[in-house]
């Protein structure tokens, strides 16, 4: 047994000889072999852990034999040749198979295969049935000779193999790369188009209401402004709700919002949003129908996000469903789950829709009359999964109606009942009218007037401020008892000015309230010392009743 016997092996699995179909290269040198030595029997043969297999052979029928009968096993251990003149005489073979059996050696002469790494991975062999005399030194030399050529043979053809796969890998690695760049190419593609129908989605959602507030402001002009202020109410808060829900998606995807969860009952809560949607399914004709349980369903929940959710579902079925048909909601507690479902008898999915409903920007062909991005849905799956749970969609088809499930885990017992007292609105004194100093800092020009103004309307004395360089200047000599602070000043940003304010001993008592364009600053003006944060547009009734507060 060869010393590096795991190395030699791995060796031969490696030139990958072994129990391949014939060769002409390999059958021509044990042709010449058998001519030129005169040897009626020639063979080359490789040897593994328990068999020689010959990759060429003359003069024989079998293509292996085990390894413990061949003489091969002992070639492999000589440095050059093996040459055994009569095998009756060497103890090694005279008991061999092949010796006392067909097809009875008599004269054996062997060159070991030797790799570069000095591996003998066989033996080019001639074989004759009668013994011989001698096997002359120049006879030897040609046999080393041979098995050199033969070794260098085997040496091209490893390396051909090695260069072919490698040739081969690198052209399915081209090929996958070629066809990771298609789909790539084909998902900027898809995302374009979105691009596009997004960008012709919004500038439709935009210009609407838009030209409802352009009209109306015509209107204000006029002698008969009739409902006019009405309109533009709606409108700016039709176009806030969009903006709204653009950053909200954002955020959601983003990892940017917070939940605020608290012990809800999803029937109050349901109740609640199923009041505020009645109007929708009013104007639009359908019949709603509301189905809730006895007693309350217990989950942890951000009440403001879970009536987004709500609201959203009622939204996208009243836009969906014709005058006439059935919008149902019901709520129920299945095992560890508290379980939503919107079922509209409108315009229905198909089986292709299902699949990307939830896409943002998606929505289903309705014709030109159906309005909004395609953003409640996904917004619908982002909070339903931030609070652990899911939503699900199902229809039977076009003009076969949908039904969205939500799913929630249910609170594992309900709250402890509060021990405080509740309030009695009898014992609440009216509130009366307060006037505060406040200070604006804001370096829009036209909303920053048009806020002072109607601080003034209601009562307060605000002072302007257009820069933030110059605000602690003006904050101690107005001494103001509540700031509005924008945050996205040019000079000084709102957060810096928040805290040099917070810094500033004789402004101790100023409350800090920061306006921004941009969600999800919360934390981040809390931080920096504000009491609280209005996203732009403010809502003038929230503002006044923190003023009032």
């Amino acid at each position: 047994m060869p010393e590096r016997e795991a190395e030699r092996l791995a060796a031969l699995r490696d030139y990958g000889l072994m129990d391949t179909p014939p060769e002409a290269v390999f059958d021509e040198i044990a042709a010449l072999a058998s001519y030129v030595f005169h040897a009626p029997i020639a063979g080359i043969g490789l040897l593994d852990e328990r068999r020689q297999w010959f990759k060429a052979r003359i003069g024989i029928d079998f293509t292996e034999a085990p390894r413990e009968a061949v003489f091969c096993a002992h070639t492999i251990l000589e440095p050059d040749i093996l040459v055994v003149l009569d095998a009756l005489d060497d103890p090694r073979f005279v008991s061999c198979p092949y010796v006392v059996g067909p097809p009875g050696v008599r004269f054996y002469a062997g060159v070991p295969l030797i790799t570069r790494e000095g591996h003998a991975l066989g033996a080019l062999c001639v074989v004759d049935t009668e013994p011989r005399e001698s096997f002359e030194p120049e006879q030897k030399d040609a046999l080393k000779t041979l098995g050199r050529h033969l070794m260098a043979h085997m040496e091209l053809r490893c390396s051909s193999a090695f260069l072919a796969r490698a040739l081969r890998e690198r052209r399915q690695s081209e090929q996958a790369q070629h066809a990771l760049l298609l789909e790539r190419e084909r998902e900027l593609g898809r995302l374009n188009e979105m691009k596009d129908h997004f960008l012709a989605l919004l500038a439709h959602e935009l210009r609407n209401p838009l030209a409802s507030i352009v009209n109306a402001l015509e209107l204000l002009r006029s002698p008969a402004p009739e409902d006019a202020a009405a309109i533009i109410e709606t409108q700016v808060t039709h176009l806030s709700r969009l903006i709204e829900d653009l950053l909200d998606l954002s955020r959601v995807t983003r990892g940017k919002i917070a939940l605020r969860k608290t012990a809800l009952d999803l029937v109050e809560a349901v109740r609640a949003a199923a009041r505020a949607a009645r109007s929708a399914f009013f104007k639009g004709g359908q019949q709603f129908i509301l189905e809730l349980p006895e007693t309350p369903v217990w989950v942890q929940a951000d009440p403001v996000r879970f009536e987004q959710i709500v609201s959203n579902l009622l939204a996208n079925a009243a836009k969906f469903t014709g005058p006439g048909k059935q919008v149902r909601l019901c709520l129920e507690a299945a095992e560890a789950h508290a379980l939503l479902r919107v079922r509209d008898e409108g315009i229905g999915i198909s089986p292709a829709m299902l699949e990307r409903i939830f896409e943002p920007f998606v929505q289903a062909d309705a014709g030109r009359d159906r309005t909004g991005l395609g953003l409640g849905l996904p917004l619908v799956r982002q909070l339903a999964s931030l609070h652990g749970g899911s939503v699900e969609v199902r229809s039977e088809g076009p003009g076969r109606g949908a039904e969205f499930i939500v799913r929630l885990p249910l609170q594992a017992s309900p709250p402890a009942p509060s021990s405080e007292p509740a309030e009695e609105a009898a014992l609440v004194s009216p509130r009366l009218p307060v006037c505060r100093r406040v200070l604006v800092v804001e370096d829009n020009a036209a909303l920053g007037s048009t806020l002072s103004r109607l601080l003034s309307r209601w009562g307060h004395e605000p002072r302007l401020v257009n820069s933030g360089a110059v605000v602690l200047e003006e904050a101690l000599a107005f001494r103001p008892e509540v700031a509005l602070v924008d945050i996205g000043l040019p000079e000084r940003d709102g957060f810096s000015v928040a805290k040099c304010l917070c810094s500033t001993p004789e402004l101790a008592g100023v409350r800090l309230f920061a306006m921004s364009g941009y969600g999800g600053e919360e934390e981040h003006a809390r931080e920096a010392g504000f009491h609280e944060f209005l996203l732009k547009p403010v809502d003038p009734l929230a503002l006044r009743h923190l003023l009032e507060g």
